[in-house]
């Protein structure tokens, strides 16, 4: 079923809604959805225009309920001469209804849609919005790729800001990765200037390798020249670690590895960043394109290196913040800073005493393992602490 938040800001068609109606069982009718159904197919048996356009909305109705199998009627109403704006909505709600209606009959009804139009360049918002509302059927019809051939054929006809294409993603957000990644390449190749549009990470919902190779083409400028953090939100790398599948998430660190270009380095990095490991945080000390990410994410990223977070409450946004141990991240730290690289020395010894503040400012939060770890810090402060008067561990 589609979740809480779907339901919430849901949009029409309900495409999340439709996803989940494909699984229904179709030996499963109900009483009304019968009873609309007979009424359809009586009025379709008259004949006129005004008949067969009142069947059309009865049988809309009946297919958003437990019908049976019914798609042969229906199917047979959407190929009666119907004006299309009809069709359209019958076909939608067939859509949500959880059947797959034939491609043919959904460029049909776009090629009507736009033929009223004749010759004019430019159309009414309205006018053009229709002809996206077809358009984006057609990835849930039985041929997803002819989205392709019916955008191109809008594209060659009317002219429209390309960024209109994002109004295709709702229905592209809801199938299974693979042909999602697909298709969504296909767009923004057609449409580069898709990447720049936000609604287009809202369509990539659960990640996995798929998505995270077409992230990294974004990130190295394949498609466009705007950079990932330029149109997502700030926190987008740790929704996309949260979201990522356990087998794209373990392969992160050697997608690092053996990153070459420093734009992909430092989308991974950040990913790698929002899950707070300690072991990471030290491997990407040791890497020019790490410390970098590291320095820009500042507060937000440090808070969950030093603290556990921990809710308040269901439902709740507050959070408490937890000491965690860290012991292992501090002795690491200290290696590094006695590291033949000079930037990754002085990263480490800067890191390591901006820890140090933060738990002096909190009152020394984990003063128990530290106290049993002063005595050696202090047995080994390096020359660069000596200089400047600065103790690793608190007095």
């Amino acid at each position: 079923m589609p979740d809480d938040n779907d339901r919430k800001f849901s949009q029409w068609p309900d495409f999340a809604r439709a996803a989940a109606n494909r699984s229904r069982n179709r030996a499963q009718s109900c009483d009304t959805a019968d009873l609309l159904f007979k009424v359809a197919e009586t009025l379709r048996k008259g004949g006129s225009l005004k008949e067969l356009g009142r069947a059309a909305r009865f049988a809309g109705c009946a297919v958003l309920l437990p019908h049976g199998d019914r798609t042969a009627f229906l199917i047979d109403i959407l190929r009666a001469e119907l004006p299309h704006r009809l069709r359209l909505g019958l076909a939608q709600r067939m859509t949500v209804g959880g059947l797959v209606v034939p491609f043919g009959i959904l460029m049909k009804g776009l090629s009507d849609a736009m033929a009223e139009h004749g010759d004019r360049k430019w159309i009414q918002d309205n006018d053009l919005s229709t002809l996206f509302d077809w358009l984006e059927l057609l990835p849930v019809s039985d041929q997803p790729f002819a989205l392709f051939d019916g955008l191109e054929a809008v594209a060659a006809k009317f002219e429209f800001g390309k960024w209109r294409v994002r109004d295709l993603l709702n229905s592209v957000r809801h199938l299974e990765e693979g042909l999602r990644i697909e298709l969504l390449r296909g767009l923004v190749t057609r449409c580069p200037e898709l990447t720049e549009q936000y609604e287009l990470f809202l369509a990539l919902k659960n990640p996995g390798q798929a998505t995270l190779d077409f992230l990294l083409e974004i990130a190295a400028g394949k498609y466009g020249n705007k950079p990932i953090e330029r149109v997502t939100r700030f926190d987008y790398p740790d929704e996309l670690f949260l979201a990522l599948s356990s087998e794209a998430r373990e392969s992160l660190p050697a997608r690092y590895d053996v990153a070459t270009d420093e734009r992909q380095k430092a989308l991974l990095a950040g990913i790698l960043l929002a899950g707070a490991d300690h072991a990471t945080v030290l491997k990407l000390a040791q890497d020019k394109t790490g410390r970098r990410v590291i320095g820009q994410f500042g507060w937000n990223t440090r808070s969950k290196i030093l603290y556990s977070h921990q809710p308040t409450g269901c439902g709740s946004s507050s959070y408490s913040l937890i000491p965690r141990d860290l012991s292992e991240l501090r002795k690491g730290l200290y290696g590094l800073t006695r590291s033949s690289d000079p930037e990754t020395a002085k990263f480490a010894a800067d890191y390591l005493v901006q820890i140090d503040a933060e738990r002096d400012e909190e009152g020394g939060f984990d003063s128990g393992p530290r106290a049993a770890r002063q005595s050696t810090w202090e047995q080994r402060q390096s020359g660069w602490e000596r200089r400047q008067g600065r103790h690793g561990g608190r007095a």
